[in-house]
């Protein structure tokens, strides 16, 4: 069971790195404001990495997608998680169409969605909303500028497990996530570490 904590992340390597990337995030997010900002009329392609180097982590990494619009915010949580907590990104998606196409191809493959609200073409409510997210077993963290307790209720109302906010929710993510890894680390013990039972 998961359970939100306003402590840092247990594993992150050091506290001034943590210190460092919770400077930087709420900058970057300040700097973007996504209801007014101007987009070019084209749809974002989607971004697959290769899989992060596992070994330095006590547990799995987290196989997460991020669905936000602003290319720099996307940058700046790609590096940081990766850099802090066991996360691997996945994919990427800045609006709610190409997002629910990604999922409809690699929900499997994925552990958390880290979902902003305001989005290049719709939005995170309307993907929250849609059938291929009410199929999706993974997590939901909505990650946004605009937080608010009415805002909470609607997202997980559709299913969102948290919402976050990007100017001081970043601790609260690293530890949401470090978290979430150690609790798929131990089903995938227990999933393997399941004998069959033959009878003669």
């Amino acid at each position: 069971m998961l359970h939100k904590s306003h402590h840092p992340a247990v594993g992150v390597r050091h506290d001034n790195v943590v210190s460092k990337w919770q400077s930087i995030l709420p900058v970057v997010a300040s700097m973007i404001d996504t209801r007014r900002a101007s987009h070019p009329p084209i749809p974002t392609s989607i971004q697959r990495q290769q899989p992060l180097n596992e070994s330095r982590f006590a547990t799995r990494t987290l196989r997460t997608f991020i669905v936000e619009d602003s290319r720099a915010i996307q940058g700046t949580l790609k590096t940081a998680l990766e850099d802090l907590v066991p996360v691997t990104v996945v994919g990427t998606a800045g609006d709610e169409l190409t997002a629910a196409d990604w999922l409809a191809v690699h929900a499997d493959r994925c552990d958390l969605i880290l979902l902003d609200i305001c989005l290049r073409f719709g939005t995170g409510l309307g993907l929250l909303g849609r059938e291929v997210f009410k199929s999706f077993r993974g997590k939901c963290v909505v990650f946004t500028n605009h937080a608010s307790p009415e805002l909470e209720k609607r997202c997980r109302a559709l299913g969102a497990d948290a919402v976050l906010s990007k100017g001081t929710g970043f601790g609260a993510l690293l530890s949401y996530c470090d978290e979430l890894a150690r609790d798929e680390r131990a089903k995938d013990s227990l999933r393997y570490s399941t004998k069959p039972f033959f009878s003669a």
